[in-house]
């Protein structure tokens, strides 16, 4: 399913739908790839509550750029933040 066919009110309108199933929608950019993926755990996650930040954080540590929205509608991204040494760390964004 490539997302360009789409105008960006019903791009929009799809990935809502899509992201209510369980599992993962994994796109880029140009088309979904998957729809209700499972994200396996990558080995470096520590013990995490919910599968779905095990998800996203296994995600994010696989490459990718996850945002993890949980059923109470809580959204979180996952990403790498540095400084302006290059030093890094994982970080997150939450919104409630």
């Amino acid at each position: 399913l490539a997302l360009g066919r789409f105008p960006p009110p019903r791009r929009k309108r799809l990935l809502l739908e899509l992201a209510s199933l369980d599992g993962a929608v994994i796109f880029d950019d140009d088309s979904i790839l998957a729809i209700g993926a499972m994200i396996g755990p990558h080995p470096s996650v520590p013990s995490q509550t919910g599968a779905r930040t095990t998800a996203a954080v296994s995600a994010h540590l696989h490459g990718g750029h996850p945002v993890k929205v949980s059923s109470d509608g809580d959204v979180t991204v996952y990403f790498t933040s540095k400084d302006a040494s290059g030093n890094s760390c994982p970080a997150q964004l939450d919104f409630a």
